[in-house]
């Protein structure tokens, strides 16, 4: 994959907010959009998202979020 072809976070300070409001760490929550772990026998290796794979993960998780904000396990802490 070419270096044009990797998916980053464009808005750093949204991702701050979804981040607060999960209460996640921003990084741990970057590198689970962007990037995925693929396990062998012998090692593990971190392989960066394509945007369209990125961009398929980000429509998933924010799924579950409105599917649990609508199951009511979804509060809101400030």
């Amino acid at each position: 994959m070419e270096e044009s072809d990797a998916a980053k976070i464009k808005d750093v300070g949204s991702l701050g907010i979804i981040c607060q409001l999960l209460q996640v760490d921003s990084g741990e929550a970057e590198k689970a959009l962007c990037s995925r772990v693929v396990a062998t026998r012998m090692e593990a290796v971190e392989k960066g998202h394509t945007v369209e794979q990125a961009q398929f993960g980000r429509d998933a998780l924010c799924k579950v979020g409105q599917w649990r904000k609508e199951q009511g396990s979804l509060t809101h802490y400030t």
